[in-house]
């Protein structure tokens, strides 16, 4: 009995071990294909479009990326850190419901970011929630909608 003891810590370092292996390769395997979109994006003709946050949304001939994407098309990207574009290259950026859950300080260096990227001229699509549809859930005034929601 005594002996099993033993070897069970030595098992469960065992399997944790290949669980950081794997998860290891699979961040290798996730960064090298996003690095293969965005060359293919860079050097693909036409204008270049750009999505951030997509979640399950991929538009077509978009670059299309999300921090955790979960749909084939859609490329892991942290926005939090420089966008691995040269500078004036993108035509159109755009985001739905992302940007609301970045820091004001995180968005300030996304924004700065994003105008670095951006040809002049080029275009920033953003929508976010309706701030006061979510702040009515907490002052006690919801709607009909809201208390449906």
């Amino acid at each position: 009995m005594k002996q099993k003891i033993k070897k069970i810590p030595g098992i469960r370092l065992l399997v944790a071990w290949r669980k950081s292996r794997a998860e290891k390769q699979f961040l290798e395997e996730r960064q090298k294909a996003t690095a293969g979109a965005v060359r293919k994006f860079l050097d693909s003709p036409g204008p270049k479009k750009f999505q951030f946050g997509s979640g399950g949304h991929r538009l077509e001939g978009w670059l299309n990326t999300d921090f955790e994407p979960w749909v084939p098309g859609v490329f892991h990207l942290d926005m939090r850190q420089p966008l691995p574009f040269p500078d004036e290259i993108l035509d159109v950026a755009a985001s739905e419901h992302c940007f609301e859950h970045f820091s004001f300080a995180d968005g300030r260096k996304i924004l700065s970011e994003l105008h670095r990227c951006l040809k002049p001229g080029g275009l920033l699509r953003m929508s976010m929630p309706d701030l006061d549809r979510y702040l009515a859930l907490w002052n006690g005034s919801p709607s009909s909608e809201q208390v449906a929601y």
